[in-house]
């Protein structure tokens, strides 16, 4: 079925991100004097329940806070920390802003992401041209459900009205693909090693209609 919607990701998609960095800025911020709750690349606690709460917007800011201070030994003010957590946001990505108004020319575009209230402060204003590209948008935190939920699909097809097989959903994360496949939207992994490259998607998407 050819398609007619365009859901994209943002993070690892079209806004550059490296998580690295942000463990890096956490594991500073745990005194070395103490023993160290967690591997320096705090690789195991990425999907921590805590960082769940808070994209489902479980948590507020100030407490997102006092958890990473009580559960890893976190001592820093609260600039400190939201420094830290927002160390990973590189920028949005050069020339996809541009594509994505080519694109909207053709497809409904609709942006859902996972992230949370100390990221979009801190990228709101940067994102304003690139948000305004998008018919709808749809943030985790705002919505009280989080990637790769099937309730966060069902809620953009149900408010958007689109069909789910006319849909192509592009997202970084196999696991967010595989929850939105199971609803019988199409899926493009993009922005990692193992993914296709942005162009990739370009071709498919004029082969495809």
């Amino acid at each position: 079925m050819a398609i007619q919607n365009l859901i994209f990701d943002l993070g690892g998609v079209l806004y550059a991100i490296d998580i690295q960095r942000t463990f890096d800025r956490l594991w500073a911020l745990v005194p070395p004097t103490e023993t160290r709750p967690v591997p320096k690349d705090f690789s195991n606690v990425a999907d921590h329940e805590i960082f769940r709460a808070f994209e489902k917007g479980d948590l507020s800011a100030p407490d997102f806070r006092e958890a990473l201070r009580h559960r890893f030994g976190l001592v820093g003010s609260d600039a400190a920390i939201d420094a830290a957590w927002n160390a990973l946001l590189l920028g949005v990505i050069p020339g996809r802003i541009a594509t994505l108004k080519q694109l909207s020319a053709h497809y409904r575009l609709i942006l859902l992401s996972n992230t949370n209230s100390i990221h979009k402060q801190h990228y709101a204003a940067e994102v304003a041209p690139l948000f305004a590209c998008f018919e709808q948008i749809f943030l985790s935190f705002e919505m009280g459900l989080r990637k790769p939920d099937a309730s966060i699909y069902t809620t953009i097809l149900n408010e958007c009205g689109i069909n789910a097989a006319q849909s192509l959903f592009i997202d970084d994360t196999q696991a967010n693909l595989n929850g939105a496949a199971a609803l019988g939207i199409q899926t493009f992994l993009i922005g990692n090693e193992a993914g296709s490259k942005f162009t990739d998607l370009l071709q498919k998407l004029n082969t495809s209609n």
